[in-house]
């Protein structure tokens, strides 16, 4: 991309990698100073272009709320434009339990749940199942996870809704485990359209891409 410049630079790293100015050797940089230059507003924006193109996998430690103790692990994969999977594995649940298992607004750092706020929505939907269609529910519409005998819950989910690329990327944003059941908005209470009244929250992790 950046022609001879580039080719000058990668003489002057002493084949290391240039993706830091910090690593860019002052005289490759003055053999052209207008791309040079380029290349330092380039790597400065890095981060936001990284941000918007996405990740191919991303990955939430869950602990209990208010933080202190690890319970489970959620990875997502970026699988084909339109879907992800969504493999967890959370333990220390009541034998039989089910729970509430979205995608929340905001990061969860150090357990603090509240800091989630609500259901991802950006679309200003109803909530509902996973398997609705895709205009009726939320983006944190994720479901129910289930514990065995032992008290693991375990799987993989699909989902068409969460990204880990563009505007509504869920990086950065959390996963929440909730305290009971969601209704999958079919409870006809107040809450089954907001929440599916699953409850307060047991565990929670931000969504951090890998």
């Amino acid at each position: 991309m950046f022609g001879g410049w580039a080719n000058a630079a990668y003489d002057t790293c002493y084949h290391q990698r240039c993706d830091t100015i910090d690593n860019v050797n002052p005289r490759a940089i003055a053999l052209n100073a207008p791309t040079a230059a380029f290349a330092v507003e380039f790597l400065a924006t890095h981060a936001a272009i990284q941000s918007f193109l996405g990740f191919a996998s991303a990955r939430a430690e869950l602990e209990v709320s208010g933080g202190g103790r690890l319970v489970g692990t959620v990875a997502i994969t970026q699988s084909s434009v339109s879907e992800v999977e969504i493999a967890y594995e959370i333990r220390g649940l009541a034998p039989g339990s089910v729970h509430g298992f979205h995608v929340h607004e905001f990061a969860a750092p150090g357990g603090d749940c509240a800091a989630a706020a609500a259901h991802y929505n950006p679309f200003g939907r109803n909530h509902g199942a996973p398997w609705d269609p895709p205009e009726d529910r939320q983006v944190g519409s994720n479901g129910n996870v289930v514990a065995d005998e032992r008290g693991v819950a375990s799987g993989v989910l699909t989902e068409s809704l969460v990204r880990l690329f563009g505007e509504t990327s869920v990086v950065g944003r959390s996963v929440v485990l909730h305290e009971g059941e969601d209704d999958l908005g079919r409870g006809g209470q107040p809450c089954s359209l907001t929440t599916g009244c699953a409850g307060g929250r047991l565990a929670c992790g931000t969504i951090v891409g890998v």
